[in-house]
């Protein structure tokens, strides 16, 4: 398993963690086994290796802050979380568990597939 972390700020402020969990015989020798600032995104790059992503499933949950995950959002005591648990498919199997954390108290999600008419 190859696993590639990030912390995200808007403005400076904390914004998101996530990290991305990619199977080894997929990513190894690749940018995505690389630490660092990959150029390509992972979907390109999984795609170019022949898994292009077909679909992907949503786990949408809240839950208490860890010790490390208070102090990087900065969290008042009692605050939770919202974690987007994202498992994307190629046409055989699963290709990438992407966990995306943020602060429930900052942040609205929105999941739509498909086509949405304008203005709607």
């Amino acid at each position: 398993m190859v696993v590639r972390r990030s912390q995200l700020h808007l403005d400076q402020e904390p914004w998101s963690l996530v990290a991305s969990y990619y199977p080894m015989d997929i990513a190894a020798g690749t940018p995505l086994e690389q630490a660092g600032y990959v150029d390509k995104s992972a979907g390109l790059v999984l795609a170019e290796l022949g898994h292009r992503p077909a679909g992907y499933r949503d786990d949408i949950y809240a839950r208490m802050p860890d010790p490390a995950e208070a102090d990087f959002f900065q969290l008042a005591t009692g605050i939770p979380l919202t974690v987007v648990s994202r498992t994307a498919y190629d046409a055989s199997r699963p290709i990438r568990l992407t966990m995306y954390v943020y602060r429930a108290d900052q942040v609205r999600l929105r999941h739509e597939m498909g086509s949405i008419p304008q203005g709607k």
